[in-house]
């Protein structure tokens, strides 16, 4: 099951950078720029795998699972820009607790979330990333998963603003070279959450397998 839906999410990749070349600027704007659909189909994709993982959550009674929901969920939120729709400027910029512009008020909901944040990921480190480690040497189809939806997220961010940070070593790009680059990102970026789906599929479809063969076995 894995391997056609990695070949669909490659498709699904490939399709959307090789057709940001040669795409008319009303439909670049349509599909890549801000709130364009990429945009949303990604911040639809963490929501859809909250859900998901949620539901698997609650029926497996996982307690550290919360965490997993926790940070899904924010990615979600994070890909409307909530960071910074509701606040003077975003809440992980250092300058956000500094600078005057920010009330007190806004900082003081920056640092809730920050800390909240900081929960939830110190206790996905405890509870989860040893075994996904071990999954992953063992090459399960979950494991590798959730590696291809971390390493889509890293190149979508080194993607980010790159024109920008070569241009002091005086590498300068054109206008239609950053439309190529924001493309590729929002692409990049959109593949994370449907890797995500992937594996919290996987994992839901191999847990209900296990679950029935000893009933299976118990029938014989």
């Amino acid at each position: 099951m894995s391997k056609w839906i990695y070949s669909f999410l490659t498709l699904v990749l490939v399709s959307l950078i090789s057709v940001s070349g040669w795409i008319s600027p009303e439909v670049y704007t349509l599909l890549f720029e801000e709130n364009g659909i990429v945009e949303v189909l990604s911040a639809a994709g963490y929501f859809f795998a909250f859900v998901l993982m949620l539901a698997h959550v609650i029926g497996r009674k996982i307690p550290a699972g919360w965490s997993l929901c926790a940070l899904t969920l924010c990615f979600g939120l994070r890909e409307l820009d909530f960071d910074k729709r509701f606040t003077t400027m975003g809440i992980f910029k250092s300058r956000f607790y500094s600078s005057s512009e920010v009330m007190l008020g806004e900082k003081l909901i920056g640092v809730l979330v920050v800390l909240l944040l900081l929960t939830c990921l110190y206790y996905v480190v405890k509870t989860f990333v040893r075994p996904w480690l071990q999954n992953l040497k063992a090459r399960n189809p979950v494991a590798i998963s959730i590696f291809l939806a971390f390493a889509m997220m890293a190149i979508a961010k080194s993607l980010d603003g790159l024109p920008r940070k070569l241009k002091p070593f005086g590498i300068k790009f054109d206008h239609h070279d950053k439309m190529m680059f924001e493309a590729w990102e929002e692409s990049l970026e959109l593949m994370v959450p449907l890797f995500m789906i992937t594996a919290i599929i996987t994992l839901i479809y191999r847990a209900r397998r296990a679950s029935k063969q000893p009933t299976a076995a118990g029938d014989r």
